[in-house]
């Protein structure tokens, strides 16, 4: 390696090959046949459309968006630590041994004294780099609302050091519904119900008229994507989709954080960064 960076645009790199894998692993189990729909008659007025033999993600997606995770904060922790080795060298081991990129949700803890706050993590650090890791902290985010992605980066890698990310198919405002059979007479209307896609969900509802000895078959096509789960310990992630978020990640790590802090490197040398 010929810079200290480079280590860190590897890393991004293998993040970004991880998030092109599970991409591709998203879409074969979205658009495989993973539940079935049924009919669910009310009365002579309606019907439902309810889930039935919904298979969950496989865990295997869990582990991709963990790889894809940790590599996104490797990569600030090894810049981190770059950032520190050029301009304390030779930088002490115990700097190095607690080195990495703060990222506090509030000011008063990045600002908190001991091993708990921001100081401790950017020993070594200039005092100009400190004060450009400060301004890329998440509670500038309503300033800057890219900024609230480093806080997402920050609950899913914590979390995904325990336990595995829990996920679930979601169902966006897309859909194609099919409803045929000898049992009705007509159909007036039609109303979907976006939620995750679980097990007995009811994700439509066909009003009009049915006659009493019904035979009606109905079938969802659905355009799913993958999300947190509402329940998940991450809160700012809670019911957003997997790939959005990851790509709210990459994207606040290369078009702010990389731009606001190669600058402090000595070296007449430039990064171009383009949107793909």
């Amino acid at each position: 390696m010929t810079h200290p960076l480079d280590g860190v645009f590897l890393k991004l790199n293998r993040a970004e090959k991880h998030a092109y894998d599970l991409y591709c692993a998203i879409e074969r189990f979205v658009n495989g046949h993973f539940y079935d729909t049924v009919a669910d008659p009310r009365s002579k007025e309606l019907v439902y459309a309810r889930l039935k033999n919904v298979k969950e993600p496989p865990p295997d997606l869990s582990i991709l968006i963990g790889e894809c995770i940790y590599q996104y904060r490797s990569a600030l922790d090894h810049l981190a630590l770059a950032l520190a080795g050029v301009h304390t060298c030779p930088l002490p081991d115990d700097f190095a041994q607690t080195s990495a990129f703060p990222i506090f949700k509030t000011g008063p803890r990045f600002k908190r004294r001991g091993n708990r706050g921001a100081f401790h993590k950017m020993r070594g650090m200039s005092r100009s780099t400190r004060a450009s890791v400060e301004r890329l902290q998440p509670y500038h985010s309503r300033k800057h609302p890219e900024l609230k992605a480093l806080w997402m980066l920050e609950e899913l890698s914590n979390i995904d050091k325990h336990r595995l990310l829990h996920v679930t198919a979601t169902l966006p405002a897309r859909a194609r519904f099919h409803i045929q059979g000898t049992g009705f007479a007509r159909l007036e209307k039609l109303v979907v119900i976006p939620r995750p896609i679980k097990e007995d969900a009811i994700v439509a509802r066909f009003h009009g008229y049915f006659e009493p000895k019904r035979e009606v078959d109905v079938k969802a096509e659905l355009v799913a994507d993958l999300a947190f789960d509402e329940r998940s310990p991450a809160r700012s992630v809670q019911g957003l989709s997997v790939i959005e978020t990851l790509d709210k990640i990459g994207r606040v790590i290369a078009f702010a954080v990389m731009p606001e802090l190669v600058r402090h490197f000595p070296g007449d040398w430039t990064i171009t960064l383009k949107e793909s």
